[in-house]
């Protein structure tokens, strides 16, 4: 949609604009996700029109040019916030392979978002491929064993969550929420001994407390459990200070 009143921009002014940046130009996993989740919006914004309402319904229709002329300062923002972007970074595949680089390359903001996986969409043409696919369930393995290795709290906060509405393609290799007591278990308890019982873990304790009485896990298996969750925070997190704040989504713009 095009906001009303706004002039349309000849070819000489786009033509003095600075072309956006490559796909290979941009290195952080946080411009690569803030990137692609602006572009995605932009082009959901962009697509919103009112043919599906009856040319008959003057009140629906109405109200639907309302709801799109209140989105048109959000469209603006959006294509400001947007414009030094590569346009492609909307497409999974070259969002895929913008953070696979950036990741392979160190950067710890890429792997986490890299990890969670997002990279599908509803239809088809909006999906990575085939042979994305299998790379991937092979480096996502790789990038969590590294930040259980780095004592990374953010990975093991999302790890931990037990409501999973759509877990991306992480599920596929390290299987986590409510379905997956052992998971839930394995990392809250983490989470417990990181906190040390400070304000804002009581999330974490509730689910190692409701675990213990559902009787979902066997005593053998909460004892493995909890072997591994001080093994892994003596070997890796007791030197990482605990931080509630690392709780939330692994794809992060600030």
């Amino acid at each position: 949609m095009v906001p009303p009143g706004r002039p349309v921009q000849s070819d000489s002014q786009h033509a003095n604009e600075p072309p956006p940046p490559t796909l290979t130009q941009i290195a952080d996993g946080r411009t690569i996700y803030m990137c692609h989740s602006g572009l995605l919006m932009k082009k959901t914004l962009e697509e919103r029109n009112c043919d599906s309402v009856p040319a008959d319904d003057a009140a629906g229709l109405q109200m639907c040019l309302n709801r799109i002329a209140g989105e048109f300062a959000e469209l603006e923002r959006l294509t400001a916030k947007t414009a030094a972007c590569p346009q492609s970074l909307a497409n999974p595949s070259d969002y895929y392979d913008a953070l696979r680089g950036a990741a392979l390359a160190g950067d710890l903001d890429a792997q986490r978002c890299f990890l969670a996986g997002y990279f599908h969409g509803m239809r088809a043409e909006r999906r990575i491929s085939e042979k994305q696919l299998a790379e991937y369930l092979v480096l996502a393995r790789k990038f969590i064993q590294s930040a259980l290795e780095r004592g990374d709290w953010a990975v093991v906060h999302h790890l931990a969550d037990g409501y999973v509405d759509d877990p991306g393609l992480l599920y596929r290799v390290y299987p986590y929420g409510t379905d997956h007591p052992e998971t839930m278990y394995r990392m809250n308890y983490l989470l417990n001994l990181g906190s040390g019982g400070k304000a804002g873990s009581d999330e974490a304790r509730n689910r190692v407390d409701a675990i213990r009485r559902n009787g979902r896990l066997s005593a053998a298996q909460i004892q493995a459990a909890e072997a591994w969750a001080h093994e892994t925070y003596d070997g890796y997190f007791a030197a990482v200070p605990y931080n509630e704040k690392d709780a939330g989504s692994l794809c992060r713009e600030d």
